[in-house]
């Protein structure tokens, strides 16, 4: 509904990762995502189980703004 260039997301978790990274050292941090691909997507719903609505709106987000054009930040909070 608005003209935007570039969408912010603060969260307590600064950007997509592989796993939790809260409760999983492994995690992978992806630095950029260029796209929202169903694989981005099986991440967030898979991956974020005890989070999953959260990332689920942040990625569904991001691919509404990956529409339009425009960036998405996902940014810690702190």
């Amino acid at each position: 509904m608005m003209a935007a260039d570039t969408l912010v997301l603060l969260s307590d978790i600064d950007g997509l990762y592989t796993a939790n990274p809260q409760r999983d050292a492994s995690a992978r941090h992806f630095p950029e995502v260029a796209a929202i691909t169903p694989e981005i997507e099986k991440m967030a719903k898979v991956r974020f189980r005890r989070v999953q609505r959260r990332m689920e709106s942040k990625i569904a987000a991001a691919e509404d703004c990956d529409i339009r054009g425009a960036a998405v930040i996902i940014a810690a909070a702190t």
